[in-house]
């Protein structure tokens, strides 16, 4: 097996929190579509337009603040991968550096 570089390593770190962000945007955009549907049959009808449009921000505002904490999450993750990341390759330089290179 090929040995990855901190590059690569970093790479990869970088598109799990990108495919993470992007999955949680189109689930984000398409629960409100969902959402959206039921409301605005709701808010049509004249006796149930308030209670619906109520509910319906309510809703929103809850929604918006669960995608809003995952994101806080995985951007708290990638900062998190990324200190470590850096962490290691700088522990590893140093323990090449101060190794004696072996002659064969």
């Amino acid at each position: 097996m090929t040995e990855l570089s901190w590059a690569q390593i970093r790479g990869i770190a970088d598109l799990l929190h990108d495919g993470v962000a992007l999955a949680v945007n189109l689930t984000a955009r398409t629960h409100r579509a969902i959402a959206r549907q039921p409301f605005g049959v709701l808010e049509r009808i004249p006796l149930l337009a308030l209670p619906a449009a109520a509910i319906n921000t309510i809703q929103h505002t809850i929604t918006r603040s669960v995608y809003g904490t995952i994101h806080a999450v995985n951007n708290g993750a990638g900062a998190i991968a990324t200190q470590a990341l850096n962490a290691l390759e700088h522990r590893t330089l140093s323990k090449k550096i101060k190794q004696p290179e072996e002659t064969a």
